[in-house]
């Protein structure tokens, strides 16, 4: 494994991320294909898509290391490899398609998704570094996509986050962790 992989590799047993994620889906309607960015877990993510019912799955890689290392995976286990489709290139160029789920782990701040943020209108969970903007990620969203917030409520269980509604009617949830760095998610969920 090159020092590359090993670099950005990190433990996809983070609770956190889990919990944020369980969080996030419950609040979400069902869609037939997930559109994501598995990183160097393909496997993992593969197994989570299956158990959240998604018939169809694309997968997303602009590194061509990374790339490599989940086909790599990917073939150790055929059936998961059949459900996958693997796509080098950026996901932000992808199709917004119907019925169609796009996780887009980021893993970087949301200055420098700000083009992501605003072509991705509905159906997504974007997940953010909050170490450049800190709590201000949330703020720095609703600005890039021209919307003005009506009401904030804040949750504390199951775990810490907030719901978002905007002038127009749409609802949020913004769920910020900390497993390995602290991050946060943001999903639409109306």
């Amino acid at each position: 494994m090159s020092n590359y992989l090993k670099k950005i590799m990190k433990d996809p047993n983070t609770p956190q991320k889990k919990a944020v994620r369980e969080l996030i889906m419950s609040k979400l309607k069902h869609y037939e294909k997930l559109v994501g960015l598995p990183g160097p877990f393909a496997v993992n993510y593969t197994q989570w898509a299956i158990e959240s019912s998604f018939k169809e799955v694309e997968f997303y890689e602009i590194d061509g290391e990374v790339l490599i290392h989940q086909v790599n995976q990917l073939n150790e286990n055929k059936k998961l490899k059949e459900f996958v489709k693997l796509s080098f290139g950026n996901i932000n160029k992808a199709p917004i398609e119907p019925k169609t789920l796009y996780d887009l782990d980021y893993c970087q701040g949301i200055k420098a998704m700000s083009d992501a943020v605003k072509k991705f209108k509905d159906n997504f969970i974007m997940t953010f570094s909050r170490r450049g903007a800190g709590n201000k990620t949330i703020d720095i969203f609703f600005t890039l996509r021209n919307e003005i917030v009506k009401m904030k409520e804040d949750f504390l269980g199951p775990i810490k986050h907030s719901i978002y509604t905007t002038m127009d009617g749409s609802k949020y949830i913004y769920c910020p962790y900390f497993d390995t760095s602290a991050m946060c998610c943001i999903a639409k969920i109306k």
